[in-house]
């Protein structure tokens, strides 16, 4: 079989800077990033939970889009613009960082906002009931109280694509919330019970609120949503969330996030103690949230739980401050295309989209808890997005995203984005990890693999050969498919040759116990033909022959089992335990 062509790769992300990129996000921007009327609520809850506020922040705000209903959109009357109000988050935070207190803050609240909804469903059949002189505990009535119409909010974790369609269906407005504890149960239901990517398709089109058909075992017919309101929120770990961003091909579902990386917090038991006085604050704060989503809940639904149409204008002072942040992010954008790297711009563009449905969540908190706002939310559809929740959105979308460029760490986004909208990098890396990327500004005419390639010659060598393993243990070089697409790149004869260093086989390297693929550094003899053309194509790199192989290297390599030309195609042998299966 012949050898997999390379595609150009995507940069392993900076997991190993996962500190420095959190430590963005803090108190103050947590401040200017969210309405006044609710930050100050979120940042006593978190510092009672001993989490940065943004890890309550991040799904408060996708769970405020979800209670603004399927009907709700931010629209700028300039020009033909319009967006759903709907976000999809995910908050990431290494084990330990309190991602299960955060989950359960905001799950209380949730659970809390639901039951009261339904507890007046409840009440209001109870009434229909005795009017009608309905026997209690007769099969009437319990008909009659099973199709009430109560409502599901917060959906299972648990999950298949099948029962999720159900609820929807079920819900009079085809709604649903996927909070979850783990955030990666979402990513591993898709498809699990069958081939293909039929459910990656389906969330894509459920992240932008369309129609879903779906054919299920226990009906002929096909059954349909017109449209839907599907929200997920979640907290998951770096290296999971990694993992998603590099799969190849990138279908887009990634772009479609709002990923935040939160900065984690080791207070003292001293300092989580509550005074007695402010014992009562808790529950008020509690209580307030779960009143903050019931009532944004009822601004954009009747009474028996219907769809209310709700329009958020954006025009005079928001949209000339929409407009400034937008601009900068276009220039970004064509930067990149003139460059021909657009597709990786995806995120950032669709981060414009979240700006303008997050601007309008915020209107509608800071309409709700305005002291004047009548106790009766049925009167109003239509509502100005003001120039301070315009900029509170972008303050909150510009740090994420700032937080996501320097995770996915690619060069040409990060020199970009450091000239156009001015962030420097987070942190400083180490003398030898610096100068195998950015030694000069010349060192941007390489490509992705290129630059994988030096520090990959760098951290071996004083090694002839190197296997999978031993680069996959390095945690620099992404996942077990880049390592692949590595070794072939560097053993390939496209282009002439001229990134063509050796070649791959497949053999068994001490401490390793399996055959997998192990790259053979080509070494001529010093002066011959094949010395001056290998130190040709280093030069093209940046690098001297030592910097690709130290001759007075004193490493012994034990290499067993070598079969010519391995195929880089993934199996149990080599995608199982390459790390910690050693003798």
């Amino acid at each position: 079989m012949a050898k997999r062509r390379s595609n150009g790769g995507h940069p392993a992300c900076a997991i190993g800077n996962i500190r420095a990129i959190s430590e963005i996000l803090t108190v103050d921007n947590f401040m200017t990033s969210f309405p006044e009327s609710i930050a100050d609520v979120i940042c006593r809850s978190a510092r009672r939970v001993a989490v940065s506020p943004w890890a309550l922040g991040l799904p408060v705000v996708s769970v405020a889009t979800y209670c603004l209903g399927p009907l709700s959109e931010v629209v700028i009357t300039s020009c033909d613009w319009k967006t759903r109000v709907l976000n999809w988050s995910i908050a990431v935070s290494s084990s330990g960082g309190g991602k299960t207190q955060a989950y359960n803050k905001v799950q209380k609240a949730v659970t809390s906002f639901e039951e009261q909804i339904n507890d007046e469903v409840k009440e209001r059949m109870i009434s229909y009931l005795e009017e009608n002189k309905v026997p209690v505990g007769t099969e009437a009535y319990e008909d009659e109280m099973r199709n009430a119409g109560f409502v599901k909010v917060a959906v299972d974790g648990a999950v298949t694509f099948e029962r999720l369609f159900n609820i929807l269906l079920s819900n009079k407005d085809h709604s649903g919330l996927l909070n979850l504890e783990e955030g990666m149960q979402f990513f591993e239901s898709l498809d699990c019970f069958k081939k293909g990517n039929a459910d990656r398709i389906t969330a894509l089109k459920l992240r932008g609120g369309g129609a879903w058909t779906r054919e299920t075992v226990s009906e002929k017919d096909k059954r349909s949503c017109e449209l839907t309101h599907l929200v997920v929120c979640g907290y998951t770990q770096p290296d999971p969330i990694a993992r998603e961003i590099e799969k190849v091909p990138n279908d887009g579902l990634m772009n479609r996030w709002t990923i935040c990386f939160l900065p984690q917090l080791y207070p003292k038991f001293d300092a989580l103690r509550i005074p007695v006085n402010e014992q009562n604050t808790i529950k008020d704060d509690d209580n307030r949230l779960t009143e903050i989503f019931y009532r944004l809940y009822k601004l954009a639904h009747d009474e028996d739980g219907t769809a209310r149409k709700v329009t958020w204008i954006l025009d005079g002072d928001a949209e000339l401050a929409f407009e400034k942040e937008h601009d900068r992010i276009q220039t970004v954008l064509q930067s990149l295309y003139d460059q021909d790297q657009g597709e990786k711009g995806g995120f950032l563009s669709k981060a414009k989209g979240d700006a303008l449905a997050i601007a309008g969540a915020y209107e509608a908190i800071m309409t709700i808890c305005d002291p004047n706002c009548p106790s009766n939310l049925s009167v109003g559809n239509v509502y100005k997005i003001s120039e301070n929740s315009v900029a509170a959105s972008w303050g909150y979308i510009l740090l994420l995203l700032r937080q996501r460029v320097h995770f996915e760490n690619d060069p040409v986004v990060s020199k970009i984005v450091s000239k156009v909208l001015d962030w420097q990098n987070p942190y400083e890396e180490d003398g030898d990890d610096k100068s195998w990327e950015q030694k000069d500004d010349d060192k941007f005419s390489l490509s992705v693999l290129e630059k994988r390639a030096v520090k990959l010659f760098d951290d071996f060598k004083d090694a002839k050969t190197i296997a999978r393993g031993e680069a996959s243990r390095k945690r620099k070089y992404g996942s077990i498919q880049q390592i692949d697409e590595l070794f072939s790149f560097l053993s390939s004869e496209d282009d002439g040759g001229s990134h063509c260093f050796g070649s791959c086989k497949r053999a068994k390297k001490y401490p390793f116990k399996k055959k997998q693929p192990v790259f053979f550094k080509e070494i001529p003899e010093e002066g011959s033909q094949s010395y001056v053309e290998i130190v040709n194509k280093l030069t093209k790199l940046g690098l001297k022959f030592k910097d690709f192989y130290n001759r007075e290297s004193q490493v012994v390599e034990r290499l067993t089992d070598v079969i010519e030309d391995a195929e880089m195609e993934d199996d149990e042998d080599d995608n199982e335990g390459e790390e910690n299966d050693m003798e």
